[in-house]
C-alpha cells in the first residue's frame, strides 16, 4: 500500500502522531467536500458523457475523484512552490509562469492562458429548462441524456465555485511551507506563499480538464470490458464506481506524471465530524402524515376534521329525516 505523500519539505504526515493528524484530515476533507460537492461532480461526470455515477458510501465515484484531485493539486502546487522559491529574488506569490513550468514538468501544456479575470460559471441544466418551459411544451425523455447533451455544449466556463477552491489551494500552500527543511534559507523559513489571479485561474481550468479526462477513461475502461464478445453487442454496465476511478488512474500515471503519489487520507463525507460553521447539507428526518412534530409526540396523533356538508347534503339529510318521522307517526 502507497504511503502518504510527501510534502515539499520532507515532512510525511505517516510518521507524525496520530493526534496531529487528525484534526488536519478533518480539516482537509471539508474543504474538499466544501471545493468538490456532489452537484458539481454530477455535471463533470455529464460533461464527459457518463449517464450514471455510483453514490454508495463504499464505492463512491464522487469520493474517489475528490482522493484524486488532492493528488493532483497537492503535485501541481508542489512543483510550483519549488520554482517560486527557486528565484533569486525572495518569492511572496506563485505567478502564472510558475504554473505554466510546473505544468511542463508533468508533460502538460495549456494552449490557452485564463487571464487574472475569474471565468464564467456554467449554466445548469435546470435553469435552462425552466427559461425554455415557459410558453412551450417541455421537452420529452430521458432526463441523464438530455443533460448530457447540454453539458457538452458548455465550451469556456467552469463548474467548481472559487472560494471554496481558493480556500482548499491556501490549505495546501500553508501544508507546503509549514514544515521546513534544515537547508532552506531564514527568509524561505515558514513563509506562506500566495497565489496569482492568473495562476488560480490556470489552475482551476487544468483541474476539471484532468478530472474530466479520467472520468472519460473510466467509463471507456468499463464499457469495453463488460461488452459481449460481438461488436454490436451492448455493455452490461455504464454506472461508474470508485474502483473504475483508481483503475483509470493506475493506467494513466505512465502518461500523466501528475497522478503519480500515494494518495492522502480523505474522510467520506458521513465520517466528517460536523464542526461550527460547518456546511455539510444534511437531509431532515421524513415525517409520518398525519402525525405531528417530533417535538410534539407527546400530544399524540391530530385529529383530523370532519368534512363539512354542501348544501345538497344537507337537503338530502333533512328529507330522510322528516320521512322517518312521519313514518313513525303512522
Amino acid at each position: 500500500m502507497a504511503l502518504p505523500l510527501t510534502t515539499a519539505h520532507g515532512y510525511t504526515e505517516a510518521r507524525a502522531d496520530r493526534e496531529d493528524v487528525e484534526p488536519r484530515e478533518q480539516y482537509r476533507s471539508r474543504l474538499l467536500l466544501d471545493a468538490f460537492p456532489d452537484s458539481a461532480l454530477k455535471r463533470l461526470c455529464r460533461k464527459a458523457g457518463v449517464e450514471s455515477a455510483s453514490t454508495g458510501e463504499k464505492n463512491s465515484a464522487y469520493h474517489s475523484l475528490r482522493v484524486v484531485a488532492d493528488v493532483i493539486l497537492f503535485n501541481l502546487l508542489k512543483s510550483a512552490v519549488i520554482l517560486a522559491q527557486g528565484r533569486r529574488t525572495i518569492a511572496t506569490t506563485i505567478t502564472e509562469k510558475n504554473v505554466e513550468d510546473a505544468l511542463r514538468n508533468f508533460n502538460l501544456t495549456s494552449y490557452h492562458l485564463p487571464g487574472p479575470e475569474a471565468p464564467v460559471a456554467c449554466a445548469s441544466f435546470r435553469a435552462e429548462q425552466k427559461k425554455s418551459a415557459k410558453g412551450s411544451r417541455r421537452s420529452r425523455g430521458k432526463v441523464a441524456e438530455q443533460e448530457v447533451a447540454f453539458e457538452r455544449r458548455s465550451v469556456g466556463c467552469t463548474y467548481l465555485a472559487n472560494a471554496p477552491l481558493l480556500r482548499l489551494l491556501r490549505n495546501m500552500l500553508r501544508e507546503q511551507t509549514e514544515h521546513a527543511a534544515e537547508g532552506y534559507a531564514e527568509p524561505y523559513v515558514g513563509k506562506l506563499l500566495k497565489l496569482d489571479a492568473s495562476a488560480f485561474n490556470l489552475i482551476h481550468i487544468i483541474l476539471e480538464e484532468q478530472l474530466i479526462q479520467i472520468i472519460q477513461y473510466a467509463s471507456f475502461i468499463v464499457q469495453e470490458t463488460t461488452k459481449g464478445p460481438k461488436e454490436e453487442s451492448k455493455p452490461r454496465r455504464t454506472m461508474i464506481n470508485g474502483r473504475d476511478i483508481f483503475t483509470a488512474v493506475s493506467v494513466l500515471k505512465d502518461c500523466l506524471p501528475i497522478l503519480r503519489g500515494g494518495p492522502r487520507n480523505v474522510l467520506t463525507k458521513k465520517n466528517v465530524t460536523m464542526m461550527k460553521g460547518a456546511r455539510i447539507h444534511v437531509t431532515p428526518p421524513r415525517r409520518t402524515p398525519g402525525k405531528r412534530a417530533s417535538s410534539q409526540a407527546g400530544a399524540g396523533p391530530k385529529p383530523r376534521p370532519k368534512a363539512k356538508a354542501s348544501t345538497r347534503g344537507k337537503a338530502k339529510a333533512s328529507g330522510k329525516a322528516k320521512a322517518k318521522t312521519s313514518s313513525r307517526r303512522r
